[in-house]
């Protein structure tokens, strides 16, 4: 799971420059103020459902959530001038360019494709717009395996007379 949250950091933070922060969510939009730089991305494995495949290696199901979030300074009103309501809805500009940058990426050799689920309001707190991605991503995990040993054979060297 390391290699796939760090992958998806690192793709974003090359696919989609405008972000300011793109970091693991760890509850940083709970604080006052929120130790981010704005606009954010914040990622988390949601949920992942197992099934065995045998020899101790199971396959999975699981959902990777993009939370995204910005300072609204803007007004978005119909009588509001035409250059505040293009920055408001700049915001709706980055959610696409966090979709095209995720949606059919392979974080990992051991996983499949990144898949957009769904896109939701979390709450709008404090002129803070919040908007969370869920992806979907197919996970193998061998890590419960054994690791087998790699015994060296010594050379042999038979010496006739």
């Amino acid at each position: 799971m390391k290699q796939v949250l760090d992958s998806i950091l690192t793709q974003l933070q090359k696919e989609v420059p405008h972000l300011q922060y793109v970091d693991e969510n760890w509850g940083q939009l709970e604080f006052t103020p929120p130790p981010v730089k704005f606009p954010c991305a914040l990622i988390d494995f949601e949920s992942g459902e197992w099934s065995d495949k045998g020899a101790l290696t199971q396959i999975g199901i699981g959902q990777i959530s993009i939370t995204v979030a910005n300072v609204r300074l803007s007004n978005s009103s119909g009588k509001a001038p035409a250059r505040q309501r293009d920055k408001v809805f700049e915001f709706y500009d980055l959610i696409r360019d966090i979709f095209k940058a995720l949606h059919g990426f392979q974080p990992s050799e051991t996983s499949g494709v990144l898949t957009r689920k769904s896109c939701m309001p979390t709450g709008d707190e404090r002129g803070i717009k919040i908007r969370k991605l869920i992806f979907n991503i197919q996970l193998n995990d061998n890590s419960a395996m054994p690791e087998r040993q790699v015994v060296v054979r010594p050379t042999v060297r038979i010496v006739t007379d």
